[in-house]
């Protein structure tokens, strides 16, 4: 029989509203799709169910507790607290070590990756938790930063395409340096603020590593764990952080580097690549036609986590002449249909464009090795890769929906 410490909140329980309670307090509702039914639980309640999830001891999630609220509950409290989720149904077992494991030699997604302290992650989550007020003022601030930004950008074209131009005549090694510098220090600030978040909320990030994107091109990631767990409005912060962060550095870069035209080179040509870099995150992460923070994001707020695979699904029906579900109507299968044609555009134009130019600028920076041929076999080299990604990502598109 498995005890109560060897148990965790239910992993497929959905949180599907927060809504206020008594007295002005929040309540969070919790479904239980299996039986049928639903819990009400107020903040200090669902903070212990959503942080009871097999990684924290007895003892450090009380402790947690008291720093999130500043109140104290005795482990006797506690364990009754368990008995009554446990009463209802609302506890698993925790994987068995072996389990966990296997999933550990399981063939990693990263080329590199780091495993990330889940408590020293929350402790800075709880002491970062002061400067929240930061939050609704980046909002707030996004909207102006961004009009005046694409203000300066057109109003500003030739010298834009000037400063542009110049840095084609920058050594190929610093350009590349000074490039993968900003985007890769963009992403890992980003990731840095979006785990702060999740941790403060109850989730965590499991790991930080390198992957390649597209098969190619190597990025900073990292794995999210117990983001389905958090109500509407958290998972909208989760994924809405990085994006506004990539828009605020974005929006700033371009001001800095309009207004540093006249004092130095290097903070101008700093400011140009972070402001690329941005750019190029801000379309790969923040479009709602690939499978990123800004796609998440929209899905959440619609309340539709499949929005995207039910679009891909219809159209793999349709290339198979399979018939459509009946309790699809017209409308839905056209907005279906649309969404989906449009992610393809979309993702087959930027993957394109990165093959391109990754290409292209490895193929200038091998040119001293391999002469002219750097190039084409760059190209060809990188083409092999992508199309090596497009062809496992379809197989495990096809091996889900079957």
């Amino acid at each position: 029989m498995t005890s109560l410490a060897e148990t965790r909140f239910r992993a497929d329980l959905v949180v599907v509203s927060v809504s206020g309670g008594g007295e002005g307090a929040l309540a969070v509702i919790v479904k239980d799709l299996k039986a049928g039914r639903s819990f009400r639980f107020d903040q200090r309640e669902f903070f212990l169910c959503k942080n009871w999830n097999g990684t924290l001891t007895v003892d450090e999630l009380l402790k947690a507790f008291h720093q999130q609220f500043g109140a104290r509950i005795l482990p006797a409290d506690f364990n009754a607290f368990l008995n009554a989720l446990s009463a209802e149904a609302l506890l698993e077992p925790c994987p068995p070590a072996a389990m966990r494991e296997t999933r550990k030699r399981e063939k990693p997604e990263y080329v590199w990756s780091a495993e990330v302290p889940a408590k020293a992650m929350a402790g800075t989550a709880v002491y970062a938790h002061q400067f929240s007020w930061l939050a609704p003022v980046m909002v707030w601030a996004s909207l102006p930063a961004s009009f005046l930004a694409i203000g300066t950008l057109l109003h500003n074209q030739r010298i834009l395409d000037h400063d542009l131009g110049m840095l084609s005549g920058l050594p190929v090694s610093q350009m590349l340096s000074m490039h993968f510098s900003t985007m890769w220090g963009l992403q890992l600030f980003s990731i840095l603020l979006q785990g702060l978040v999740l941790a403060y909320f109850g989730g965590r990030i499991t790991k930080i590593g390198v992957r390649f994107e597209c098969g190619f091109l190597p990025v900073f990631d990292a794995t999210l764990a117990d983001v389905e767990r958090l109500p509407r409005r958290e998972k909208l912060w989760v994924f809405g952080v990085p994006l506004l962060v990539r828009l605020l550095v974005t929006a700033a870069s371009v001001i800095v580097w309009f207004n540093s035209r006249l004092t130095g080179a290097s903070m101008n040509q700093l400011a140009i690549f972070m402001a690329i870099s941005g750019l190029l995150q801000l379309l790969t992460h923040g479009s709602p036609l690939w499978y990123r923070e800004g796609y998440l994001f929209i899905a959440t707020l619609l309340r539709n986590p499949r929005l995207l695979p039910q679009s891909q699904l219809l159209w793999m029906m349709l290339v198979q002449r399979r018939p459509l579900p009946r309790a699809l109507s017209p409308l839905s299968a056209i907005g279906l249909g649309a969404l989906g044609l449009l992610s393809f555009v979309f993702s087959a134009a930027l993957l394109v464009f990165l093959v391109l130019i990754f290409s292209h600028s490895v193929g200038i920076l091998l040119y001293g090795v391999l002469g002219r041929a750097g190039a084409p076999i760059t190209l060809l080299i990188v083409f092999l890769l992508f199309v090596r990604f497009l062809l496992k990502s379809f197989s495990q598109f096809t091996e889900a929906i079957q």
